[in-house]
């Protein structure tokens, strides 16, 4: 699932790393080296280790799921590798979206009320304080540049940007307060219409209801074919240095997709003799 294994988990991990400082990052990275590798447990056959947390560019969407569970054993328990700011919302993020996928990925199952909260209130948890990590972030380096700007002409000054909080209506009550009005203090980094909850995890639950199992939008398959589909792709678009075999393609291509439409019109009609 690209929402949760290669999206949102990736965000958190970039955001965790982009706290460190230079030294912190190796001082990570050498307790991911000395942890233990984990275990399937269906199989209880050893995964691959991830030896070095900094390093998440060239990880799978599988890969980036054993890389969540190494970086919440390589931190600690408190985070101390971290800001002192930061610390609880590293450990909330981390936390929501181990639970996250330990619902995506068993194969237990789960009501549609259990769908819903897991999504829309420990998913809430999950994206605001990923919101609040990246925000920190954001402000020191406005601080940063704040202070090099100081005696610069403005020409040569950097634009710092700044988040602001949309400020409350001043008749707005206890009573008159929209529920989701906190999200106004949150930095803007994960919103979609003014909302917290990325669009992707509201209709998810939805989606696992009519599908009936998460493994119903599970890509691995067409994933592992992605190469084939790229080389098979790439025959068949144009060569200006051999235009007859390009065009010899794009016949049999056109050919067989005639072919597969005329086999399909007959089972369906054949299916009505029966």
């Amino acid at each position: 699932m690209h929402t949760v294994f290669i999206g949102a988990i990736q965000y958190l991990l970039d955001a965790i790393v982009d706290l460190l400082t230079p030294a912190k990052r190796v001082q990570l990275d050498s307790r991911s080296s000395e942890l233990s590798p984990l275990r399937n447990p269906v199989t209880g056959k050893s995964v691959r280790r991830i030896t070095k947390s900094t390093q998440l560019s060239y990880l799978t969407a599988e890969q980036k799921v054993i890389a969540l569970f190494t970086m919440a054993h390589a931190l600690g328990h408190r985070a101390e590798i971290c800001p002192d700011e930061t610390r609880h919302h590293v450990l909330t993020a981390i936390s929501a979206m181990q639970i996250i996928c330990r619902v995506t990925r068993g194969k237990k199952p789960f009501t549609e009320a259990e769908h819903n909260h897991v999504f829309k209130v420990i998913g809430k948890q999950f994206w605001y304080s990923l919101s609040r990590l990246v925000g920190y972030k954001e402000s020191r380096r406005a601080m940063y540049l704040t202070q090099r700007n100081a005696g610069k002409p403005p020409s040569k000054r950097k634009r710092v940007q700044v988040f602001e909080a949309r400020p409350t209506e001043g008749d707005e009550t206890a009573s008159t307060v929209d529920s989701d009005s906190e999200d106004s203090t949150v930095p803007q980094h994960f919103l979609r219409s003014d909302k917290i909850i990325p669009h992707a995890f509201v209709h998810l639950p939805e989606q696992v209801k009519l599908g009936g199992t998460y493994q119903f939008h599970n890509t691995s398959a067409v994933e592992s074919e992605h190469k084939e589909s790229i080389q098979l792709a790439g025959s068949r678009v144009r060569k200006y240095n051999a235009a007859n075999i390009t065009e010899t393609q794009m016949l049999h291509y056109t050919l067989d997709i005639k072919l597969f439409d005329e086999i399909a019109d007959i089972i369906h009609q054949g299916s009505y003799l029966y």
